[in-house]
């Protein structure tokens, strides 16, 4: 009768137990809306899955940000557990579930499971590092018997060793099949106690992949004395390599990845052979690589002058082709007379005329070239010094009262003393060979250089050269749309807001603003232009802006430009005189946004008011002429801008 209620209790409990399991199943099914916060990882850690029966296993839960967890043993005591780690008997053979399913921070769930083998006695079972392998290679066999085992006997089918005690073997395959694997295990040494695993087929033992020899090169098109690194890409596994080189250094090599030198131009014969073993391989591959001349050397130079005082420097400069490394200058009537510098530096002290010349060598491969310059170099008696000078106010549009401007001694024949004079700036006179100036003052001024040495003086002057802008005004209120004038109702000799400029284009790189000596103010020569502006265009185009004449656009609007024009023809005056009206957006050179040309025919020698309109967008702008044909001059005047 106990025996009898026992079995009831086991089945009920079983019941319960799968019942459970069940609903614990189910219930992770659901998903919780959570907090937003990302989950954490679920992992489950067993100290064995596989053990004999009555034996224990450790469960740990290594998962992060657990805030709840809940463990269910199937066929385990305890059945379950909310701890961390939990050690578990089992006293029934089978295969168990061990589940966790753990509550994240987030309020979300999440289930893992393991399986856990229990057996009734030792139980023979075996695992290897991989089961499909080419011929001549290794496996590692590892025991995974469940129980004590102290009695290893293994069968290797086609594998060397064919048999082992040992308990984790490691077995040679040499040929191509499918092989069985046998282990028997033993405790004590009892037949009673002992257990046997046979599993066929279990090795796959393909063909080692073929050995085909293959290599790349770094050039392709090498020249004689460069390397070449050669670069093996051979598949298959080659162990020995042997390479030969027609024409090469070294002529062999048994390196994998050899650097050879070709110190000669043609096609050359290139052999590898390489072996491996295991299973036994030996190929040869035979190409070809064609090496060609190397370039020519080629000899040039130059010098910082050709013409030059007695007792002066001259700086020389070798040009040659890249492949020279080797220089052999010759100076006729120079000290030093020879030099191996690349740029050597002669002191010449003789009235005369002399040739230079220079022979440049390479190596690898040897080369020679000569160059000579004849009458080369022409020395003279020491000369006056012929007086020059740059600044760098040509690159400026609008140059304002208050601006600097650096000027730069670019005088001839050694100037020892200078004197420069500057109309209307601070200093007005300078001894320095590069001062800087300042202008406060609008209006147009002259600058002078007079540069001297022991041989007598020079004098260069730029007349209207520095034209300081008056900042442009806005004009009188009549009419009530006029924003911007020049010379309107009314004559004026300022030419402060006026720039003049030539270009062989219209291009802002290829006009100049040097031709402020070039304005002025017109006299009783044109009827009825007194007071007009004037400018003689000399050569190339010609393009002229009143920077006076600033107005900024807040609102896109449309504006009409009208000007009293008049093109005076002169003595030399030869084809169309042509003239575009422009509107230019303030600080840059850009005359060709909003510009229109007018038909020369009725202002050649006359008066002609002439107007176009234009769209302008959101910004500030100057008006201005571009100026075509030949050397004419031009009278501007009565010039307004208004908002339509």
């Amino acid at each position: 009768m106990l025996n009898n209620v026992r079995k009831k209790w086991i089945s009920l409990g079983c019941w319960c137990l799968v019942a459970g399991l069940i609903a614990f199943l189910s219930s992770c099914e659901k998903e919780d809306e959570g907090t937003g916060e990302e989950s954490g990882l679920i992992e489950i850690r067993a100290s064995q899955k596989g053990i004999m029966r009555g034996g224990t296993v450790l469960f740990a839960d290594s998962s992060t940000k657990v805030s709840q967890r809940e463990w269910l043993f199937a066929g385990g005591k305890p059945e379950t557990s909310t701890d961390a780690t939990v050690t578990v008997q089992y006293d029934s053979a089978g295969l168990f579930k061990a589940s966790l399913r753990v509550t994240y921070t987030n309020g979300e769930t999440e289930l893992e499971e393991v399986t856990i083998r229990v057996v009734d006695g030792l139980t023979a079972g075996f695992s290897v590092d991989q089961d499909s392998v080419i011929e001549y290679s290794y496996v590692q066999f590892s025991d995974t018997t469940i129980g004590t085992a102290d009695e290893w006997i293994w069968e290797f089918e086609g594998g060397e060793p064919a048999t082992s005690t040992d308990r984790q073997p490691m077995v040679h395959y040499k040929n191509v099949g499918m092989y069985d694997v046998k282990l028997i295990v033993k405790q004590n040494g009892e037949a009673t106690n002992m257990d046997t695993v046979l599993v066929s087929d279990y090795i796959e033992v393909v063909l080692a992949p073929a050995l085909v020899p293959e290599y790349e090169v770094d050039k392709v098109a090498p020249i004689e004395y460069e390397y070449v690194q050669f670069t093996d890409l051979t598949e298959g596994g080659a162990e020995t390599y042997y390479w030969e080189f027609e024409g090469g250094q070294p002529a062999t090599s048994t390196e994998a990845n050899p650097r050879v030198l070709f110190t000669s131009a043609g096609n050359f014969e290139v052999t590898l052979r390489m072996t491996r073993t295991e299973p036994e391989r030996d190929e040869t591959l035979v190409s070809d690589i064609t090496v060609g001349l190397a370039p020519e050397i080629t000899a040039d130079f130059s010098a910082n002058v050709t013409l030059t005082p007695f007792g002066s420097q001259v700086t020389f400069t070798q040009t040659s082709s890249d492949n020279a490394d080797g220089w052999f200058w010759e100076f006729e009537g120079g000290t030093p007379a020879t030099s191996t510098e690349k740029k050597p530096t002669v002191t010449y002290s003789t009235i005369g005329v002399y040739d230079v010349k220079l022979t440049v060598t390479g190596t690898e491969p040897d080369r020679e070239t000569v160059v000579t310059k004849t009458d080369y170099m022409t020395v003279t008696d020491p000369l006056p010094p012929v007086a020059d000078f740059t600044s760098d106010y040509n690159n400026t549009l609008v140059f304002l009262a208050g601006g600097v401007i650096a000027y730069t001694d670019e005088s001839l024949n050694d100037a020892t003393s200078y004197l420069w004079e500057f109309e209307g700036g601070t200093p007005a006179t300078s001894t320095d060979a590069n001062p800087t100036v300042t202008y406060n003052t609008a209006g147009t001024y002259d600058v002078k250089l007079t540069a001297t040495n022991d041989l007598g003086s020079d004098t260069k002057t730029l007349t209207n050269h520095v034209v300081v802008s008056s900042n442009g005004s806005v004009c009188d209120d009549s009419p009530a749309n006029l924003i911007a004038c020049g010379n309107y109702d009314g004559e004026s000799d300022d030419l402060s807001g006026w720039r003049a400029a030539r270009g062989a284009t219209f291009t802002n790189t290829d006009l100049i603003f040097n031709q402020m000596d070039h304005l002025g103010i017109s006299s009783t020569t044109v009827n009825g232009g007194i007071g007009s502006v004037t400018y003689e265009m000399i050569e190339s185009n010609g393009l002229v802006i009143f920077v006076g004449s600033e107005f900024t656009v807040d609102v896109e609007s449309s504006y009409t430009f009208t000007t009293d024009i008049y093109a005076e023809t002169l003595g030399t005056t030869s084809g169309n005189m042509v003239v575009e009206l422009a509107i230019i957006p303030k600080g840059t050179n850009d005359s060709n946004l909003y510009r229109a040309w007018q038909a020369p025919a009725d202002m050649k020698d006359k008066w002609s008011t002439k107007s176009m309109n234009k769209i302008l967008p959101v910004g500030t702008y100057v008006v201005g002429y571009r100026l075509y044909g030949g050397h004419s001059k031009w009278h501007f005047d009565n010039l307004k801008v208004v908002k339509n």
